[in-house]
């Protein structure tokens, strides 16, 4: 005995929301190119460089 419903159907949503996915992904992009630029002003002066000679005694 199986009951059936016509009238009722499942919503067919994509998996991914395309919206949300370009949302997400402009504020990944934002934040790395942000920290890009940040290593790339303050990476020397602030010492985030590795090729120092302190860095050589480890």
């Amino acid at each position: 005995m199986a009951a059936t419903t016509a009238g009722v159907s499942a919503a067919d949503r994509p998996l991914l929301d395309k919206g949300w996915m370009t949302f997400a992904f402009s504020i990944y992009f934002v934040f790395y190119m942000w920290v890009r630029w940040y290593e790339g002003v303050y990476g020397w002066a602030a010492g985030l460089d590795s090729f120092a000679p302190e860095f050589e005694t480890y």
